[in-house]
């Protein structure tokens, strides 16, 4: 009886540990930068398991802080299998009203 239970625990540990790692890897994603020859870093993104055929590109955006300083911001822009309409994340929002005017100063 008492090795019945304990296969059973190993089992259920078991095909946890494998569901759990099934779902985590649809979301492993690796970044690096790069310089390539003409000395411009170039961003390489490596998706592994990307069930979703989704695809999703980082750049760099010049901005300007409060402060007149220039900055750079990362604006992820992705794509997706769909109807064909354009979403905005508006919980991570980049772009304020005087964006545009912030990038044309940068």
């Amino acid at each position: 009886m008492r090795r019945k239970k304990s296969k059973s625990i190993i089992i259920i540990g078991v095909i946890l540990i494998v569901s759990i790692a099934f779902v985590g890897s649809r979301y492993v994603h690796f970044e690096s930068i790069v310089k390539t020859e003409s000395e411009k870093p170039k961003i390489e993104i490596l998706n592994i398991t990307n069930y979703t055929q989704e695809r999703f590109v980082k750049i760099y955006v010049p901005a300007v802080d409060n402060e007149g300083r220039g900055v750079a911001t990362v604006l992820k822009v992705g794509i997706k299998p769909g109807s064909g309409k354009v979403l905005v994340d508006i919980n991570n929002i980049l772009f304020w009203l005087d964006t545009q005017q912030s990038i044309q100063t940068a």
